[in-house]
């Protein structure tokens, strides 16, 4: 019966390790997959200078001829970005390997809660969770029946998801559904899916009424984000189109 119990201790340990884990690998990748996008913007911008540069060089070079100096900085440019290509490609393969080693955790806590951890009361219980699919689809028929002005266009797939509904999201979705709708004003919304096994993206890409006041309706994104949970985000706001974005992850 000791062995048991410190069996049980360990195992507890053990998940509860590699679930910080892969929570601390998620946090990394994001922070470099930040980062890659901020390569990337430096690379454009640079691309953009080098081509400036080089239409000016062109033209220099029919008319007059061209001093040394212009010459030795096409040169430094074109050295600068074959180093970002570097750093953009190490980062890529970093990221790749973050991607990989959650997969790879993903899998350990998968196969603990499925051999060690699932009970026969887990089983029951697990037969009364809420799966997202098609709970969601209801939910959106829902709001179209509320709100039978909207235009709420979306399209019934077939994907498969171990993803759950969350009391977490349905606080999240109601807060935005009515505050876009009765705060801000939309007539139409555009509901795009992304689905695998373990992380759904779903992407609401929205059609706002023309704000009369502008600087209110770049202040009504504050007021939307204070009320939403972590799921949610935007990823565009603009007078005349919006993107909000949902991430559900196992």
């Amino acid at each position: 019966m000791e062995k048991k119990i410190d069996k049980d201790h360990l195992m507890n340990q053990l998940y509860d390790y590699l679930a910080d884990e892969m929570q601390a690998v998620k946090y990394e990748r994001d922070q470099q997959k930040e980062e890659l996008r901020r390569l990337l913007r430096e690379k454009n911008e640079k691309e953009s200078v080098i081509a400036d540069r080089n239409r000016m060089y062109r033209i220099r070079k029919i008319f007059s001829p061209l001093s040394l100096e212009i010459e030795e900085e096409r040169e430094e440019s074109s050295e600068d970005t074959i180093e970002l290509e570097k750093k953009i490609q190490n980062k890529r393969n970093s990221i790749g390997a973050k991607e990989e080693k959650i997969s790879q955790l993903r899998e350990y806590l998968g196969a603990l809660e499925e051999n060690y951890f699932i009970t026969e009361s887990d089983i029951n219980e697990s037969k009364e969770r809420v799966m997202f699919f098609p709970a969601f689809y209801e939910l959106l028929e829902c709001v179209k029946k509320v709100y039978p002005q909207l235009r709420l266009n979306f399209e019934k797939r077939q994907d498969s998801s171990k993803i759950c509904m969350t009391f977490s999201f349905l606080k999240g979705f109601r807060q935005c559904m009515k505050f876009l709708i009765e705060e801000i004003g939309v007539f139409v919304i555009n509901v795009e899916q992304f689905v695998d096994d373990y992380k759904i993206l779903l992407q609401f890409h929205i059609k706002p009424k023309i704000p009369n006041d502008a600087g209110e309706f770049y202040k009504n994104r504050e007021n939307l984000e204070k009320l939403w949970s972590d799921e949610f985000s935007v990823v565009r706001w603009k007078a005349n189109s919006m993107i909000i974005q949902v991430l559900m992850e196992q």
